[in-house]
């Protein structure tokens, strides 16, 4: 296949040339080679994951996390590094974040909302999703399916009496999201990591809070896309691990 084939096919799935995002690029960062054969698949883009994506012999690179972002006004030190190794080696960087936590079938929130065999309610913020199950449950089951599936280590705030109905999910960092469901008919907020300011409100609301780690939460997407391409498109598919438990 090439290069533009699946980038294209990635725009079915996402229509991310139409998204409008102010914090990263979505679609194609750096330009390889024409001919795909072998994709790599990670959460991060860092010198690691390129690293593997090499040794791999991997043609294209697809990451929840890219390489272009806001505050990136030159190419020097550890990013020259990262760049060039990608262009060194003609392999494809292609960036897919909000789309990748937004998509309603395999993205982030969406699939961390059927690991907890959710209900979805609805959205909420920019790139969230309500959930509700037709009982309570205790948090700490909750926190045991997290911990269990996505080898993490949740942090729980309990400030719901220790269960839940409706929860709101938003993975990596929620902790603009969450803004949102303050004033709503919600007794939990699923994130991966949250600034400390939004603790106390949450407690002042009666929100609890589970906190499952920004890499663990965004593994799901990636993986998600990594399997509907394996099995609909005629190329080969890697995951690189590169885990950080943060």
């Amino acid at each position: 296949m090439t290069r533009n084939d699946i980038l294209d096919y990635l725009n079915t799935i996402f229509q991310y040339k139409d998204f409008t995002e102010k914090y990263s690029v979505n679609g194609l960062q750096i330009e390889g080679r024409d001919s795909i054969n072998k994709i790599a698949f990670s959460v991060d883009t860092n010198l690691f994951t390129i690293e593997e994506a090499v040794r791999q012999k991997a043609d294209m690179l697809i990451s929840h996390h890219g390489l272009f972002w806001p505050n990136l006004s030159s190419i020097t030190e550890i990013t020259k590094k990262r760049i060039q190794l990608l262009m060194n080696s003609d392999i494809s960087l292609v960036g897919m974040h909000l789309p990748l936590d937004k998509h309603p079938e395999i993205g982030n929130n969406v699939s961390l909302i059927k690991l907890l065999n959710g209900k979805l309610i609805s959205e909420f913020g920019s790139v969230s999703y309500l959930a509700e199950w037709e009982e309570e449950k205790d948090l700490k089951e909750v926190s045991d399916i997290l911990d269990t599936n996505l080898n993490t280590n949740t942090k729980c705030f309990d400030f719901s009496k220790g269960k839940a109905k409706t929860f709101g999910v938003c993975t990596g960092n929620g902790s603009s999201e969450l803004y949102s469901l303050f004033g709503k008919q919600c007794d939990l907020f699923i994130t991966g990591e949250l600034r400390y300011e939004t603790i106390g409100l949450s407690r002042e609301y009666g929100i609890s809070l589970m906190v499952a780690g920004h890499y663990a939460t965004e593994t799901l997407g990636i993986k998600q896309l990594q399997n509907r391409i394996k099995n609909n498109l005629s190329v080969e598919t890697i995951y690189i691990e590169d885990r950080i438990d943060y």
